[in-house]
């Protein structure tokens, strides 16, 4: 075309021509795959098998590995939680969290559980664990987060209830004795031996006492077990534990006339039961494999022996089957991790696989019969090659896109689904052409579908009618337009479609966003009565954010009131009924104002003074960093946010932008981006 021609074309046929420019190379490449794999039938069907089994079998060799670390798999990338947790576990100089092992104990209904028995249970299943094998072994290293036991040597800390007893039931028998009274009177009090303050509300559930401030009744009982944050040591051992309190809970439970139940949530009990969730699925792939195989052969069945085709419909399956097996191994490979949101994909997968086999063999079966399989599949190539991969095109860009997604789990799904429609593509006109070509030779030499090795003698063969050729969904859908077509039945589709719309539009209306994270995890797993029964025997304390003070001057007046006023600030919220039940600032000003002597002395030497209190020290000592020069360099104390409703995604919402909208407009905030 010349130049002045090109000038004169208008914007749609220029863009038109430069589509075509793309396409036609691309319909080039179709077809001479795909008429050499019609060429060399055979070698293209073992190859792929290799290849695609093959890359499979390397990726789960190699770099396979399952996430189910839920921060890891919904927080957006680089967002301000990442980066505030990345500062915290690197940067900051706090300890490692300690691991948790919760215990729960309730009075089932409305019964009481503060009662001697109640206590005594309390003890057995914190003496199940502390007897434990290699117990004692573990707590030498719990570190910051240990305590002194009888001995003066380091043991892990146990919180509860049973602190009122130095968390010895030797102790607790010789002074109760079977008087509930005495003991009621000892869980009032409002420190424990050590002079720590009690927390009431993370011991007992619904606690409720008298106008003489004694305990007289209680739902529940909890117990924490700080573990050392080694993981290697720690989590065989919490799987030991788990399963001597699991079986206490069976042996409480077959109890008769016991009221106590007695529930458990261990630092890898989320893991663990997320990843059986992923194992308990993995079987749905071969399940859906089998379901459709079978529709695919009902599809492709002929009454005619010959020229059925229900070989060639379970070769369909297996074409999207080594496309899956491909796209997994090649994601295995590069180190993406599987999770739980990967598992939807083979669904995904054959019903896009099976609808580019389906648009073959359907062009296919129109070519003229005369010709040779491989210039049939030619012609089939330019009639419908251009459609499948358009739509491949589509489907590839829209899952590329989503890999941009800045949400972990999100991205992967995306990740793997990518290449993995590009294998199915790549295998539908490879290794499914060349099954078409393969069944076709069988046909033109008259042996019988499902046993090729049979031959048909005297049959009915070229001979068949037409009814007999018709496959299942052929005549299916004949019957369907044929009834559709009538008068009746186009008001009842438009009546049916009006009453669909307008269904479907309220209950929209209805949607309300929730995420129960126990939703992820088997209905059956003990971590879904231990979150249910938190929620009906004790108050709600899920949500319990932290708040972290740094590059700050922690001895300059001004800004231990500026940290008040935030913290104050931070309880006003409409989530929160009460400000932290600890903080260091609030405590160090209390017991500085009664130390006149000292009030002149650098912050340094006060704040040695005060951490040489041991029930602050216990209290405090992990939650303020200094360094070598004794200079405070950060600190943190938490608020409990425990009037939001937990099923309420948009709720939870609310809080985090509240507490920002504070955050951002304290003074030590202004002109940076990293609060």
């Amino acid at each position: 075309m010349s130049n002045e021609n090109t000038h004169s074309m208008s914007i749609s046929q220029r863009w038109s021509r430069a589509i075509e420019c793309i396409r036609s190379p691309m319909l080039k490449a179709v077809y001479a795959i795909s008429h050499h794999a019609a060429s060399y039938p055979k070698t293209y069907v073992i190859g792929t098998i290799i290849f695609s089994l093959g890359l499979m079998v390397l990726g789960l060799l190699t770099n396979f590995a399952i996430d189910v670390d839920e921060d890891a798999l919904w927080t957006p990338m680089n967002s301000k939680p990442i980066q505030h947790g990345d500062w915290i576990e690197d940067n900051s100089g706090f300890p490692k969290d300690a691991r948790f092992f919760n215990i729960f104990i309730h009075a089932q209904g409305n019964e009481n559980a503060l009662s001697v028995n109640g206590m005594e249970r309390v003890f057995a299943a914190v003496d199940s664990v502390r007897d434990t094998p290699g117990y004692d072994e573990l707590c030498k290293l719990a570190g910051p987060y240990g305590v002194s036991d009888e001995n003066g040597d380091i043991t892990c800390a146990v919180r509860g209830a049973t602190r009122f007893w130095n968390n010895s039931v030797d102790i607790f028998n010789s002074e109760i004795a079977s008087d509930e009274e005495v003991m009621k009177k000892a869980l009032s009090s409002d420190t424990y031996p050590d002079g720590e303050p009690v927390d009431l509300v993370s011991v007992l559930g619904f606690s409720k006492k008298d106008d003489n401030g004694v305990l007289t009744t209680a739902s529940s009982f909890t117990i924490r077990i700080d573990l050392p944050p080694n993981e290697d040591e720690a989590e065989p051992f919490e799987a030991d534990a788990l399963d001597r309190i699991l079986a206490l809970q069976n042996e409480w439970i077959a109890e008769k006339d016991n009221k106590f139940r007695l529930e458990v949530f261990a630092e890898r009990s989320f893991t663990d039961e997320f990843t059986r969730a992923i194992t308990r699925d993995i079987p749905l792939i071969p399940g859906v494999f089998v379901v459709m195989s079978i529709f695919c052969c009902i599809i492709f069945a002929r009454r005619d022996a010959v020229k059925s085709q229900s070989l060639l419909g379970f070769g369909a399956v297996v074409a999207v089957f080594l496309s899956i097996a491909s796209g997994y191994g090649l994601l295995f490979l590069l180190g993406v991790p599987f999770t739980s949101l990967t598992q939807i994909l083979p669904f995904v997968m054959f019903g896009i696989g099976l609808d580019n086999a389906f648009i073959i063999a359907g062009s296919y079966s129109r070519t003229d019969k005369g010709k040779e399989p491989v210039e049939r599949v030619k012609d089939t190539m330019e009639d419908i090659g251009g459609s499948i991969m358009l739509t491949t095109c589509t489907s590839a860009i829209a899952f590329g896109l989503g890999a941009t997604s800045s949400i972990p789990a999100v991205r992967w799904l995306c990740l793997y689904a990518f290449p993995t429609i590009l294998f199915d593509f790549l295998y539908q006109i490879t290794f499914f052409v060349a099954l078409i070509v393969i069944d076709e030779n069988r046909m033109k030499n008259n042996r019988r579908d499902w046993a090729v090795c049979c031959t048909v003698k005297n049959g009915k063969g070229e001979e068949s009618t037409s009814a007999e050729t018709k496959n299942i969904s052929t005549r299916i859908m004949e019957s369907y337009s044929n009834v559709l077509m009538k008068p009746v039945s186009k008001g009842i589709v438009i009546i049916l479609f009006c009453v669909l719309l307008g269904l479907g539009a309220w209950r929209a209306s209805e949607l309300k966003q929730s995420f129960d994270f126990t939703e992820v995890i088997p209905s059956d797993s003990y971590i879904t009565t231990f979150v249910d029964n938190r929620e009906l025997y004790a108050e709600e304390r899920t949500f319990a954010p932290e708040i972290y003070f740094r590059d700050v001057n922690f001895a300059d007046s001004l800004v231990q009131d500026e940290m008040t006023k935030y913290v104050n600030e931070l309880e006003k919220l409409k989530q929160v009924s009460e400000g932290p039940v600890f903080f260091w600032l609030y405590d160090f000003k209390d017991w500085l104002s009664d130390k006149p002597d000292i009030q002149s002395v650098p912050f340094e030497e006060q704040l040695d003074k005060f951490l040489e209190i041991p029930s602050y020290n216990l209290l405090y000592g992990n939650d303020i960093v200094r360094n070598e020069d004794g200079v405070m360099t950060a600190s943190r104390t938490q608020i409990y946010m425990d009037l939001i409703d937990g099923d309420l995604v948009t709720e939870q919402i609310d809080a985090l932008f509240d507490q920002r909208d504070i955050t951002k407009t304290q003074p030590a905030n202004e002109g940076e981006k990293e609060w």
